[in-house]
């Protein structure tokens, strides 16, 4: 269970909405390799980036989209950093659009 924390919708599509990540057989996706690396590798970056938090998220033959979630952080004087939220999760996006 995530803690009380924002979440956000991220959205993240193939360029020109190409269908990379797989297709769709019988109703369900088949991931293909590619698509295996964008899913590891989207588990993988939530590991490596502290205060991210995944909540759901699906990948499509052409995009992801996942809620992430920020904890608060507190600093050495016992106030909460919220300055930190928007450039954490943009260092999350980037770290993960790099890697995979």
């Amino acid at each position: 269970m995530l803690t009380d924390s924002p979440f956000y919708l991220v959205k993240l599509c193939t360029y020109d909405h190409e269908a990379l990540f797989g297709g769709v057989s019988d109703g369900h996706l088949q991931l293909n390799e590619i698509g295996q690396i964008a899913a590891d590798e989207w588990r993988r970056s939530s590991h490596a980036c502290q205060g991210i938090e995944l909540d759901t998220w699906l990948i499509f033959p052409n995009h992801l989209t996942g809620l992430v979630s920020i904890r608060a952080t507190q600093q050495s004087n016992g106030y909460i950093d919220k300055s930190r939220k928007p450039r954490l999760l943009t260092s999350f996006i980037a770290s993960y659009k790099t890697a995979a």
